[in-house]
């Protein structure tokens, strides 16, 4: 991801280094302000108050210096948890595969073929597989841009920082530097908030890899694999849902002191109460406006799956459904009138309105 980020931009690094030095003298004007109003309350007898400053202006000074560093490697301890963890959300359907087919080395790549013919394998969970594999590819989608970004707001963060640092040499300032410093090291933890996404992700995959579905239903296979579906589709958004929100929560976390477990579970209830809704609106739009069955499923299927992005990012439109619907049965080939006010009343009288 490293790589990447430095082709798309080559020369912010540069940019953001100078812009830091810039910052850091405009520091040093504001430290020196704090050493100098100390100093003149130390001649009415405060001498504490000048010691503590003059201590405080030699650490900030210190900061000032090595701060890109610590930066760099704190973002690099983070994605390091990650990776020692295993709890990459793009790496779902590789833990999926390995939980049934149980290779005897570990690491060894497993796919479809191996699970198709593992003792707890089958082509329904191959069918499963390629569905947890589909959402882990958009948590991978969604992790790039999450890098991006984050990368981003550091580069900018981390240019602007000596001015905030300094902050914390003046007493009336002191909160913005605190509030500025957390917020960085919100975003720096990104990752983290995968991590802990991730403890929700392992157990509900063991759900469905162990005998657990089986022993608790004790009902026809038919029910058993009813449930098993319905628990990979609640993985699948899952992944999708707490790889969007984490970012943001691990953030809330760390500056406000909230629960990112309270937060993630009704984040993600949330996320699924609005991907129905927009399910039900983009599919009722494409049969109002004469579009055929395929047309309603992908309407309805689109709509949901925009719904809970959205209420991921805590965001929503009326008018997205609408749009959804309306694309699809114009996409598609109408099997009846494309008249919205003809449909309605050939629906109405179907219904004995």
């Amino acid at each position: 991801m490293e790589t990447g980020f430095n082709e798309l931009f080559p020369d912010i690094l540069d940019k953001a280094q100078e812009l830091y030095g810039v910052f850091s003298t405009i520091g040093i004007v504001l430290v020196f302000a704090g050493v100098t109003m100390a100093a003149w309350r130390g001649t009415f007898g405060d001498l504490s108050t000048l010691i503590r400053s003059v201590a405080t202006a030699g650490i900030i000074a210190v900061v000032i210096s090595v701060f890109p560093d610590w930066i760099d490697q704190l973002q690099a301890m983070a994605y390091s948890v990650v990776d020692q963890l295993d709890a990459s959300p793009a790496e779902s359907h590789r833990r999926f595969a390995e939980l049934i087919v149980e290779p005897d080395v570990k690491g060894e790549e497993v796919g479809a073929w191996d699970i198709l013919w593992a003792d707890k394998g089958g082509l329904g969970m191959v069918i499963l597989y390629g569905l947890i594999l589909l959402f882990a590819n958009m948590a991978l989608a969604v992790m790039w841009i999450c890098f991006i970004i984050q990368k981003l707001v550091l580069v900018f963060g981390v240019s602007v920082s000596p001015l905030f640092i300094s902050m914390l040499a003046l007493g009336v300032t002191r909160s913005i530097g605190v509030k500025f410093l957390l917020g960085l090291l919100g975003t720096i933890c990104i990752p983290i908030g995968w991590a802990v996404s991730d403890i929700f992700t392992a157990s509900l995959l063991k759900l469905v890899t162990g005998d657990s579905i089986g022993k608790a239903s004790n009902e026809s296979l038919l029910i058993e694999g009813a449930q098993m579906f319905f628990v990979v589709i609640v993985i699948s958004l899952w992944i999708l849902v707490s790889t969007l929100l984490a970012p943001k929560l691990i953030s809330k976390m760390l500056q406000h002191g909230s629960q990112i477990g309270a937060d993630l579970l009704s984040g993600f209830g949330r996320s699924l109460g609005q991907g129905t809704g927009y399910a039900v609106g983009a599919g009722v739009t494409a049969a109002m406006q004469g579009g055929g069955k395929g047309a309603v499923a992908s309407a309805s299927t689109a709509g949901g799956l925009a719904g809970v992005a959205m209420g991921a990012a805590s965001s929503g439109s009326v008018l997205l459904p609408a749009a959804i619907g309306t694309l699809a049965a114009m996409s598609g080939s109408p099997t009846q009138s494309s008249n919205p006010n003809e449909r309605a009343e050939e629906i109405a009288r179907k219904v004995g309105v």
